[in-house]
C-alpha cells in the first residue's frame, strides 16, 4: 500500500465538481436511499488521472488515463452506503475510490482489465512487453484536478516498485 499528497479535503476540490456521472438504460438503477439531487448535480470531481509503467531498465509506456468523474458511484454515495450498512466512520477517515475504470480504451483503470479483457499485452519501446507486474516493474499513479478558471491541483507522483519476495525494499 502506498499514500502520496492525494488526502485531499471535499472543500479544496469543491471548485472541481461536476454532475455526477449518469446511468445508461442498461445499467442498474441507483438504490433510493443513496439518490439525492444535488449529488447527481455536482457528485463528480474533475480529475484527471494517469498511470505509467516502467521496467527495471527505464522502458515506461504510460497505460491509463482515466478521470474520476467516471466512477461508477459518487464518494457521497460510496459514504452512505458504507453507513447505511452499518461501517462505523469517524472523522478524519480515508475515503479511496479503489480502481478508476472509464468507458475509453485507455481508462481502463488496472492491469487485469488491460490484459484480461482483451487479451493484450502492455508493449515499451524497449521491445518488451508485459501482461503481470514483474520484480523491478514500477508503477506511478498521477492525479490532478482541474476546472477553468481555476489554478489545478496536482496530487503528486504516487510510485511503488516491485521487489523480490523477501527483499528488503
Amino acid at each position: 500500500t502506498t499514500i502520496s499528497p492525494w488526502i485531499v479535503t471535499m472543500e479544496a476540490l469543491a471548485p472541481f465538481r461536476v454532475a455526477a456521472r449518469g446511468r445508461p438504460g442498461d445499467e442498474p438503477a441507483v438504490a433510493a436511499h443513496l439518490l439525492d439531487a444535488q449529488d447527481r448535480a455536482a457528485g463528480g470531481i474533475n480529475i484527471e488521472l494517469t498511470a505509467d509503467f516502467a521496467n527495471a531498465a527505464g522502458s515506461s509506456a504510460r497505460i491509463v488515463r482515466s478521470n474520476l468523474a467516471e466512477l461508477y458511484w459518487t464518494l457521497a454515495q460510496m459514504v452512505a452506503h458504507q453507513a447505511s450498512n452499518g461501517a462505523p466512520l469517524e472523522a478524519g477517515d480515508l475515503i479511496a475510490t479503489g480502481t478508476v475504470s472509464g468507458a475509453a480504451q485507455e481508462a481502463r483503470g488496472c492491469l487485469a482489465e488491460i490484459v484480461l479483457r482483451d487479451g493484450e499485452t502492455i508493449d515499451l519501446p524497449d521491445g518488451t512487453t508485459r501482461r503481470w507486474l514483474e520484480d523491478g516493474d514500477t508503477l506511478t499513479l498521477k492525479g490532478r484536478a482541474v476546472a477553468e478558471g481555476y489554478v489545478p491541483i496536482g496530487f503528486g507522483p504516487c510510485s511503488g516498485t516491485i521487489h523480490p519476495a523477501g527483499a528488503k525494499a
